[in-house]
């Protein structure tokens, strides 16, 4: 099975959609669990060019908003990451299972 690319971080282009993240109700989408909403601000802020001008125009709350929703946005990948270690965990000991198995019957 071949290798993934090595990671490397992208280029930030565009710009964050305010709109979307002023409009999104950050405490609904936590006790909602609401990932595909998290998932689609995600595309947003992670590949977005913030500058100066973001930080004059927007305030202190909306920045507060973007912090709220990266600190959702890491938990739910420290989860994912977590899950899939555990899965992939799992798979092995299954798989090693099964080929312990499998030997033992050739040996019959």
């Amino acid at each position: 099975m071949p290798l993934p690319p090595k990671f490397k971080f992208s280029e930030r282009q565009g710009r964050v959609n305010w709109r979307a993240l002023i409009n999104t109700n950050l405490e609904q989408v936590a006790d909602q669990i609401d990932l595909r909403q998290l998932e689609s601000l995600l595309q947003n802020i992670t590949y977005a060019e913030l500058d100066r001008d973001d930080f004059e125009r927007m305030g202190d709350a909306h920045f507060c908003k973007l912090f709220r929703l990266a600190q959702l946005s890491i938990e739910y990948l420290v989860y994912t990451q977590n899950y899939l270690e555990t899965l992939t965990k799992s798979l092995d000991a299954h798989y090693k299972q099964a080929f312990e198995d499998s030997s033992r019957h050739r040996e019959l």
